[in-house]
């Protein structure tokens, strides 16, 4: 198609993504520091802002790891930054490797492997041989930070640097109590705060820490990171009224799932959890939801939202919990409004309205209904780098 004349400098290109590639590899030949790749089921974004802080290095905001996000964040990158780091993800087979190469790094990160997006694979096999993809492009094994389980079944273990739960890892994480943690590294022993607390945190920490090894930095610059660099939709607090409220809505996959769930479990008050479906499971889908089931034992009651069939049997499986199921999540909003004043912690995640994955927890206090009348002007955000089909939903107080 024609252009239409305009009286602005332009670059015309037969192809607009091959042409912001060639911006993207333009950026990376341009920039004099050292780049990191990072990859994995869950966790990236979290770790790209541990890591950038920890190196006082450059990262864009937000989750752009696609075929569209990483060339836009390279060519936002300053030619004269002297760290650089980026997200790399897939949905299907054959993406992380090309986006590595794009980005060049010197150090690759691989987090772990869950089977988000399993559904789109041959096999969860197939899922990790993707994962580990991003190693291809580098010339020495010895800059990519593996978590150890997943190193371990590649037959890495011996030749990169492990991260994990298991005294074998490089770095290893050793205890962990709210939002402090000790982790061993060569280095010795390290106490660090964990932002945002959580052992899933922690162990985002220790690859950070290990990656700090790879470009001959001293872990112990991870050790004192702010809760503030916790990306949005991962576990933030924020008031409203009288209640809390724990936007915990960007991701929901049977792993980070069952992880929200056991934090959720171990507050002292009362607990709610909505669940919704997770999508592009495969085959086992089933499995998988019916799975968290043992990861609600703890908790007060179950909302399961949703049309689908796994969400509409699971309020039958489970003795120990009282559960129930509905089609809408605008059904919470009425129960609530209508009964006497809900348990003091509910939480949510998943597909609400089979639309749109979220999790939210509201803490509630005395003044509830307050709470009920500050929430009531909540709205829905969507989220950058996301196609309309998936629509992620938070919960945000108008200004």
């Amino acid at each position: 198609a024609q252009g239409q004349p305009l009286a602005l400098p332009q670059l015309r290109v037969s192809d607009t993504l091959d042409g912001l590639w060639a911006l993207g590899s333009a950026a990376a030949a341009r920039h004099e520091g050292m780049r990191f790749a990072i990859t994995g089921s869950s966790g990236k974004t979290t770790c790209k802002a541990f890591l950038a802080a920890a190196l006082s290095g450059v990262a864009q905001p937000g989750s752009l790891n696609n075929f569209w996000g990483v060339p836009v964040c390279l060519a936002r990158t300053p030619a004269s930054a002297p760290f650089a780091v980026y997200e790399v993800g897939t949905n299907q087979a054959g993406e992380i490797e090309p986006l590595a190469r794009l980005v060049a790094p010197q150090v690759a990160v691989l987090l772990n492997v869950h089977p988000a997006h399993v559904g789109n694979f041959a096999s969860l096999d197939a899922l990790r041989k993707e994962k580990l993809s991003i190693s291809n492009v580098l010339d020495d094994l010895s800059n990519f930070v593996c978590e150890y389980s997943v190193a371990t079944k590649a037959g890495l273990q011996e030749q990169v640097v492990t991260f994990g739960e298991v005294p074998q890892a490089m770095v290893s994480v050793r205890d962990v109590k709210g939002d402090r943690a000790v982790l061993r590294t060569p280095n010795g022993d390290l106490q660090a705060r964990v932002p945002g607390g959580g052992r899933h945190r922690a162990l985002t920490l220790a690859a950070v820490m290990a990656a700090l090894l790879c470009a001959g930095e001293d872990p112990a610059r991870a050790t004192e990171l702010p809760n503030a660099l916790v990306p949005a939709g991962r576990g933030n607090e924020h008031l409203a009224g009288s209640w809390v409220v724990i936007d915990d809505s960007y991701n929901a996959n049977p792993a980070s799932m069952a992880a929200a769930l056991d934090a959720l479990a171990a507050s002292d008050s009362p607990q709610i959890a909505i669940i919704g479906e997770m999508l592009e499971l495969g085959a086992a889908s089933a499995d998988y939801h019916l799975g968290l089931l043992k990861h609600c034992a703890g908790l007060t009651g179950v909302y399961c939202v949703g049309e689908a069939p796994v969400n509409c049997s699971m309020p039958c499986l489970s003795s120990s919990v009282w559960a129930m199921h509905i089609r809408s999540m605008r059904l919470i909003w009425r129960l609530w409004c209508r009964h006497s004043p809900p348990p003091d912690v509910c939480w949510s995640r998943g597909l609400i309205e089979c639309s749109g994955r979220a999790t939210f927890a509201l803490r509630c206090a005395p003044g509830w209904r307050s709470a009920r009348q500050a929430l009531s002007g909540t709205k829905k955000t969507r989220r950058p780098n996301q196609s309309p089909g998936n629509v992620h939903i938070g919960v945000t107080q108008n200004k």
